[in-house]
């Protein structure tokens, strides 16, 4: 009787050596979302996608259709604060030259002896400097564009540029055919700095790198060099009805 008792205490005991308890771990999943959320949401460089870029610049994207991309909308933002600063810092500067005389070092306030610079001729000297980069950033942010729009119902495209003033900006319109490239006889720093293409009227360049649009048919046709018809084409194959 005693012996029966040993082989149903053997196994229980098997068993319960061999139970491994089974432990539950509940992951914060909502931590992990939100950190990929403000990664997403602080990565300046990454690419938008054209819905996005469209709410950005105020563009109805049901009518507009984005061509042309120029990827440097953070450097132009970045240019467009220098100019602000830069256009600060000369009227500062400036109003420090006038405070002091001719020959005479320039104190930090009427009260104070702590002298700032030698002499106003050091001032002009900064201000002539810090007007340089200035006058730089504010041609290059209103020289480049920063997006380019079409729309088939008006045939006509619409340019995205940053302001001289952080966080606004302008939209222009230009119809086909209004951009001629520079004759390639300049030289080529001169070109790239001062814009390699140019309205017909008025000869104000922009800088357009032809492979960051979509298709080479709307540079032609925004060049004049292929009707606008061609996108109606391209618009009826893209979206069949």
């Amino acid at each position: 009787m005693l012996r029966s008792c040993f082989p149903p205490l053997r196994r229980n005991f098997a068993a319960i050596l061999c139970h491994q308890p089974c432990i539950s771990v509940r992951a914060e999943t909502y931590r992990l979302k939100s950190i990929s959320q403000q990664k997403r949401r602080w990565r300046p460089f990454q690419k938008k996608s054209p819905l996005a870029y469209g709410r950005h610049d105020g563009v109805n994207t049901s009518h507009y259709h984005l061509c042309y991309s120029s990827g440097r909308g953070n450097y132009m933002l970045i240019a467009s604060c220098i100019t602000t600063l830069g256009t600060a810092g000369c009227v500062a500067l400036i109003a420090f030259a006038l405070q002091g005389k001719t020959a005479e070092p320039i104190p930090f306030s009427k009260d104070s002896t702590f002298e700032i610079f030698e002499s106003p001729y050091e001032v002009y000297a900064y201000v002539l400097g810090l007007l340089f980069f200035t006058i730089v950033s504010a041609y290059v942010v209103t020289h480049t564009p920063l997006r380019i729009y079409y729309t088939p119902a008006q045939r006509n495209f619409k340019f995205i540029f940053q302001t001289c003033v952080p966080g606004f900006r302008k939209a222009t319109e230009c119809a086909p055919g209004s951009l001629v490239p520079v004759p390639r006889t300049m030289e080529s720093t001169n070109k790239l700095f001062m814009g390699n293409v140019a309205y017909r009227k008025g000869g104000k360049r922009l800088l357009l790198i032809e492979d960051n649009f979509i298709t080479p048919v709307y540079y032609n046709v925004l060049m004049g060099f292929d009707d606008a018809s061609l996108l109606d084409d391209n618009e009826e194959q893209a979206d069949p009805q």
